[in-house]
C-alpha cells in the first residue's frame, strides 16, 4: 500500500511538472493534471494538500534533481578556489560548468524543470525565493569567484555578477529558442558537433570578459 501511495504522488508530480511548465501556474488546473496523471482529484490534497503545495513540492523535486546532476561539478570547482592554477584553467573549468547546465536543458526528461524555473524569473512567486536561495545565489556566488580568479585584472563586483547573470542566461536559456534554431540548422536534434560549437562560443563570451 505504501509503495503504491508513493508511486501515484510521483506520478502527480511528474505530470505537474510538465503540466506547470507548459501552462505555468495560473493556466494549470488541478482537474488538468489529474486527468494527464488518471487519479481522482482528492488525490491532490491527499498526497499535497491543495495545488499550491504540490507546487511547491515540484520546485523541491526540481532542486534536487539540479542539485543531483550538477553538485559533483560545484563541488568540484569550489574546491579549485582556493588553489592555485593558471587562468586559462579556471576559464576552462566556468565553461565546462556551462556546458554542463546547458546539455540538461536540452535533455528531454529535464528540459521542463528550465522552463519552469525561467517562468519563475518571469513572473516570480514564493518558489523565486526558494529557487534562490537553494541553489541560484551559490551558483552565482561559485561562478563568480571563477571569473575573478580567471580574469586578468580585478574587476568590479557589479562587472561580475552582470557577467555571471550573462553567462547563467545563456546555458540556461538556450532551451527557449530551440524550435527555431533546429529549423535554422534543417536538424531534429542536436549532437555533439552542435554541443562544441556552443562551447566555443561560450568560450570566447568568457575569454572576452576575463581580459
Amino acid at each position: 500500500m505504501a509503495r503504491k501511495k508513493e508511486r501515484t504522488r510521483q506520478k502527480i508530480i511528474e505530470v505537474a511538472i510538465q503540466c506547470f511548465a507548459d501552462y505555468g501556474y495560473d493556466g494549470t488546473s488541478i482537474r488538468t493534471i489529474t486527468n494527464y496523471a488518471q487519479v481522482n482529484v482528492s488525490a491532490i490534497a491527499y498526497h499535497f494538500g491543495g495545488k499550491e503545495k504540490l507546487y511547491l513540492a515540484v520546485i523541491e523535486f526540481i532542486l534536487g534533481e539540479m542539485q543531483r546532476t550538477l553538485s559533483p561539478h560545484a563541488f568540484h570547482l569550489m574546491q579549485l578556489i582556493n588553489e592555485d592554477h593558471p587562468k586559462s584553467y579556471y576559464r576552462d573549468k566556468i565553461i565546462e560548468l556551462l556546458i554542463a547546465v546547458a546539455n540538461k536543458s536540452l535533455e528531454e526528461n529535464t528540459k521542463y524543470f528550465f522552463l519552469i524555473v525561467i517562468k519563475e524569473q518571469i513572473k516570480p512567486s514564493v518558489a523565486a525565493d526558494i529557487l534562490y536561495e537553494r541553489h541560484f545565489n551559490k551558483m552565482f556566488s561559485l561562478i563568480g569567484s571563477l571569473l575573478q580568479k580567471a580574469s586578468s585584472q580585478q574587476k568590479s563586483e557589479l562587472e561580475v555578477k552582470l557577467m555571471t547573470q550573462a553567462l547563467l542566461g545563456e546555458a540556461f536559456t538556450f532551451i527557449l529558442g530551440i524550435s527555431n534554431l533546429k529549423r535554422e540548422l534543417n536538424i531534429d536534434e542536436f549532437d555533439s558537433k552542435h554541443i562544441a560549437s556552443l562551447k566555443k562560443i561560450l568560450a570566447m563570451t568568457v575569454e572576452g570578459f576575463c581580459q
